[in-house]
């Protein structure tokens, strides 16, 4: 019991010290770091970004930067825009951070370009720009695609306006732009833009909501905690994780589904959806 006893303390002591040289922060207590103050101040200020202000106004230093450990996780904040800028350029910053939370959105394992790192993230980022560029990504052409969806969303203010019947129209903004944005986007991955009034913009747009509602840049709560999804599964986030990912994972197949069926010339992608297809079938291939 002694012996037990002393190992948990020891524990318990080494879980709150910080590492050598760790930027200053929120006071650190056994097992949950300082998520009770995080989540008392989300619950304040909203969102995650209104508390990383927050927390910035009593603990940043002069190269700002401050940390946070939330369960089992070491959180660095960069706050300066140099700072950011120095951390968004340095290879030796490049690494992505590892867990049940980053795997399971890439169906339990580490894919894509968002949670990846050393070579599979160089291989896919650079096979990335490189096909975006060929449909107008940072480039003259990706003007004609803003300026092509500017176009609608004139007309539809245009609409807003003789409904509402004269120039004393109100319009709100909060959701006036997300449909067109998003256009913008799919027009490069999918050549395909959608009417604002679809049902499946509408599902598209109630999927990302949920998920951003649900977690935020530094995860959710079972990504901290990854026991307690066994115990809470509704509390902790992972149910409505595991639900939304499911629903777009089923809107995103059927889009590879179609692109299946339609793709008519091997030499001629009409996108960056095509383009991977083509990668997939060339027997040639790098492990993507």
């Amino acid at each position: 019991v002694i012996f037990f006893s002393v190992l948990i303390l020891l524990f318990l002591l080494w879980d709150v010290k910080k590492p050598p040289k760790f930027p200053p922060g929120p006071k650190w207590y056994p097992i949950v770091g300082c998520a009770l103050q995080i989540s008392e101040l989300r619950l304040k200020c909203g969102m995650f970004c209104k508390v990383v202000d927050e927390l910035a106004k009593y603990y940043i230093n002069p190269y700002g930067l401050y940390g946070l450990k939330i369960g089992r996780d070491k959180v660095v904040i960069a706050y300066y825009c140099d700072t950011i800028n120095e951390m968004m350029t340095n290879e030796d910053l490049d690494g992505k951070p590892d867990g049940i939370f980053y795997r399971m959105r890439t169906f339990n394992s580490k894919k894509g370009i968002l949670v990846t790192d050393e070579d599979l993230w160089v291989d896919q980022r650079r096979f990335i720009l490189r096909h975006l560029k060929d449909f107008g990504f940072s480039r003259a052409g990706m003007v004609n695609i803003i300026q092509h969806e500017a176009s609608f969303l004139l007309e539809e203010l245009r609409e807003i306006v003789s409904e509402q019947g004269g120039k004393q129209a109100e319009v709100s903004m909060h959701d006036l732009l997300k449909v067109n944005v998003l256009n913008t986007l799919w027009s490069m991955m999918a050549s395909k833009r959608y009417n604002r009034k679809s049902a499946e913009i509408t599902d598209l747009l109630t999927m990302l909501f949920e998920l951003f509602q649900n977690v935020d840049m530094v995860g959710a709560l079972f990504s901290h905690f990854p026991f307690i999804r066994f115990i809470a599964p509704n509390y902790s986030g992972y149910n409505a994780f595991i639900e939304n990912h499911q629903r777009i994972y089923t809107f995103l197949r059927k889009e590879v589904e179609n692109h299946r069926k339609t793709y008519a010339n091997f030499d001629m992608p009409r996108d960056l959806m095509d383009s991977y297809l083509r990668e997939l079938d060339n027997p040639k291939r790098g492990e993507f």
